[in-house]
């Protein structure tokens, strides 16, 4: 259900306080169960599913890297930019052409 609700809202604001509210759980509890089974928080957790639909929407859309930024739940572009480079070691635009070129 979890899973399901972020796929659904990842290009909102999700917060503790909204899951904990939606699935009746106190704010931190799911962050914690998150922590102890996945060893991530559940702000790590979002940021990760909304960097795998990035990279699919590099893949296959020819959206620019702002809008899919927004429509991943990055409000700033350029942190978009920045957290896609630290967890992939390279930026959006690189894994674009990347992704073009391995099917030329």
């Amino acid at each position: 259900a979890l899973d399901e609700y972020i796929r659904e809202n990842c290009s909102d604001e999700i917060s503790n306080t909204e899951i904990g509210a939606i699935f009746g759980y106190h704010p931190f509890y799911v962050s914690r169960v998150l922590k102890e089974k996945k060893g991530i928080t559940l702000r790590q957790y979002i940021i990760a599913y909304r960097l795998k639909r990035s990279k699919k929407m590099l893949e296959l859309t020819k959206l620019s890297i702002a809008e899919i930024a927004e429509e991943c739940g990055f409000t700033d572009a350029s942190y978009f930019t920045k957290t896609f480079r630290q967890t992939f070691g390279m930026t959006p635009k690189e894994w674009r052409n990347k992704f073009k070129e391995d099917f030329i």
